[in-house]
């Protein structure tokens, strides 16, 4: 599996030992299940630091953070889950 955006550690990609630090998906109605359960399964489980997914329908973002006992929990915005994308262009999303 690979992510469409990985912010990684200062060392070169083949080299690279330690998980990632960030990890983003960009959601599609083929991937949405896969990236939000599978995928982020995984991440929590090498130990990636900071899971984000971007969901272009929705205009919605969220994101998962390791906790003290490294285990994903929701990164909470206000008192929202998921943080909407109004900052961004509409046409941006748009084919």
């Amino acid at each position: 599996m690979r992510p469409d955006i990985v912010i990684c550690h200062d060392v070169p990609e083949r080299h690279q030992e330690r998980a990632p630090i960030v990890v983003v998906e960009i959601l599609s109605q083929s991937t949405a299940e896969k990236d939000q359960k599978a995928k982020r399964d995984l991440y929590e489980e090498q130990g990636v630091q900071c899971y984000i997914f971007v969901d272009p329908v929705a205009q919605s973002i969220g994101a998962y953070a390791l906790n003290a006992n490294r285990r994903y929990e929701p990164i909470h915005v206000g008192d929202r889950r998921t943080t909407p994308m109004g900052i961004m262009s509409r046409s941006r999303f748009q084919s």
